[in-house]
């Protein structure tokens, strides 16, 4: 009879445990379901702001210069540039600053939709309306594998002999050539409009100016 006991404490002991380890994976899913607790841009995959290359030399902006913004809204580097400028107290003054070119939301489908669920910034919450933003993932086909519209086509035809995005772009597809984004395009009088990209440089160029923005 005692051995039978014992045998029925440990089994409950045994289910109480399994009961707590199923509830913490509930619950895990349920915070990764509701934003994470570990969002992707924490994970700073496209760097740290890191003040070179163009960065150094280019001035912000006064205020009757056109600057534009190009940028998918979840896309992990992206992201780290709304962080930035999140922690700077500057992301809502930078978004009325520039001309705004979304080149996906996070509703997009595929990757886009994927990233809504993991605790990415909502520009909207911000000043930058997705309403804007015009389906790209959606848009794929044999000749653009990862997504296309008219925004992602006007990025391609600027500056297309830009010696940093010949530098980085890998041309695994194509029609990505010219493509690199984030990117800041700055308006320039009686010269053609100029690309700025790199996301540690851009953050870099951000911080600096900060107080301009």
């Amino acid at each position: 009879m005692a051995v039978l006991v014992t045998l029925l404490i440990l089994s409950a002991c045994t289910l109480h445990v399994e009961g707590e380890r199923t509830s913490k994976k509930k619950s895990k899913h349920a915070l990764s379901a509701r934003g994470g607790t570990v969002p992707l841009y924490s994970e700073k995959k496209c760097g740290e702001p890191n003040c070179t290359d163009w960065c150094e030399d280019l001035p912000f902006p006064s205020k009757d210069t056109k600057i534009t913004f190009f940028y998918a809204e979840w896309c992990p580097c992206a992201q780290q540039i709304f962080n930035l400028l999140l922690g700077l107290n500057k992301l809502e003054a930078w978004f009325a600053r520039v001309e705004l070119k979304c080149i996906s939301n996070l509703a997009d489908k595929g990757k886009g939709k994927e990233y809504a669920l993991s605790g990415l910034i909502d520009p909207n919450h911000y000043g930058a309306s997705s309403s804007n933003c015009k389906p790209w993932y959606a848009n794929r086909d044999a000749e653009h594998p990862y997504g296309t519209n008219s925004v992602w086509k006007e990025l391609g035809k600027i500056d297309q002999f830009n010696q940093y995005v010949f530098a980085k772009e890998k041309a695994k597809d194509p029609s990505m050539k010219y493509h690199m984004h984030p990117a800041i395009v700055i308006e320039r009088e009686l010269q053609a409009d100029k690309k700025y990209v790199g996301t540690p440089v851009i953050m870099g160029w951000l911080q600096k100016h900060s107080e301009e923005i």
